[in-house]
């Protein structure tokens, strides 16, 4: 038989072989006692776990073989940031289209060394920076312009004691720990606070739970419906919504200011744009905004969007103060959060009058984007 070499690999891989079954042999045996075996035992995620290490790691390597331990240095990437680089990370915090990738390009660019996005990322993190999302606004297409600018002279003519008749809607989630929109940049800092632009952010959270409601308010009153469990936003489900909850709420003289003169409000949401849903709310003698009137692409010139904002930053301080990540404190919080609003007429008064201004933007803007 060939002579074993006993290299300085092999007792670092045996080394960690040996940690790693005596882990799970630990692990197992616990388990076996209990009466109750874990069905996660030697998951991916409970290695990583385990090995202090992000599931991708693990996933990177699930098929390598175990004696292969030559390290990621010899791919021709530093495992180690110099000054320079360290200062190039510096300068792109806070900053817009800085992420781990663009940062790896510029050292590449500026310094010819070829970094791992990844390094980037674990330097960022030891130096106590976050990843945040920016809340862009959405891009309005010439023919958005028009349709949006034909609305606001369309309600010309409407004064603010107008719009007190409105029934704006909108349907939302709300989560446990703020989930950012993927699609947008992430900007790399200490806090929100030392982002300079005037945007909204939100700091990434990991798998949070989240509760769907549906949300109508008045000058008088707010309603919601919570959305059930795996349930879609449809239309058909959409419809159930409206006929069981929305449309006897309209109709009710106490949560509007007057039942004739109600205007039902909805951004061009699949599940709005149905003709079926058209339809219901027409056989229902609800007065709304059909497809050729409402412009779409316009979450400015509802109202909805700015009390979903504001539900949101007070359930979140809510869930704050309590420390708590539960989906039942945000179901409880919400609703208590609700019920605030309902004594709050004069807030819920005050966005519904805001549409003259809004309208008048629009104008300004030629069909553009406003500060709504």
């Amino acid at each position: 038989m060939p002579e074993l070499k006993d290299t300085n690999d092999k007792q670092k891989t045996d080394r960690i072989m040996s940690v790693a079954f005596k882990e799970a042999r630990d692990a197992f045996c616990k388990s076996i006692k209990s009466g109750k075996v874990d069905t996660n035992l030697f998951s991916k995620k409970w290695i990583a776990q385990r090995l202090k290490r992000s599931e991708t790691f693990v996933k990177r390597n699930w098929n390598r073989d175990p004696y292969d331990v030559e390290d990621e240095a010899r791919s021709g990437r530093p495992l180690i940031l110099s000054q320079g680089s360290i200062k190039i990370i510096e300068r792109n915090s806070n900053k817009k289209k800085a992420s781990n990738a663009h940062v790896a390009s510029e050292i590449l660019r500026k310094r010819g060394k070829n970094i791992d996005r990844r390094l980037v990322g674990r330097y960022r993190t030891r130096m106590g920076l976050n990843p945040f999302h920016e809340i862009r606004k959405p891009k309005i297409s010439a023919a958005n312009k028009e349709d949006r600018l034909w609305f606001a002279n369309y309600l010309s003519n409407w004064g603010e004691d107008d719009f007190l008749n409105l029934a704006c809607s909108d349907e939302f989630y709300l989560y446990t720990n703020r989930k950012p929109n993927s699609k947008n940049d992430i900007i790399w800092a200490r806090s929100i606070d030392e982002i300079p632009d005037d945007e909204r952010f939100r700091m990434v959270g990991a798998h949070p739970q989240c509760y769907g409601v549906f949300v109508c308010f008045t000058a008088v009153k707010v309603m919601w419906v919570a959305k059930e469990c795996g349930q879609s936003w449809d239309g058909e489900y959409f419809r159930t919504v409206l006929q069981d909850d929305l449309i006897p709420f309209l109709k009710n003289a106490e949560n509007v200011v007057d039942p004739e003169s109600v205007v039902f409000l909805h951004d061009k949401a699949p599940c709005m744009k149905a003709l079926a849903t058209q339809e219901l709310l027409t056989d229902n003698d609800v007065d709304f905004f059909g497809n050729s009137q409402w412009p779409g692409n316009s979450p400015d010139l509802n109202p909805t969007e700015n009390l979903g904002a504001i539900i949101k930053e007070r359930v979140e301080q809510k869930m704050i103060l309590r420390k708590s990540e539960n989906i039942n404190d945000l179901k409880r919080i919400f609703r208590s959060v609700v019920n605030e609003l309902n004594t709050d007429t004069t807030l819920l008064q005050v966005l519904l009058k805001s549409m003259r201004n809004r309208l008048d933007e629009v104008i300004k803007a030629s069909g553009g984007p406003t500060k709504y």
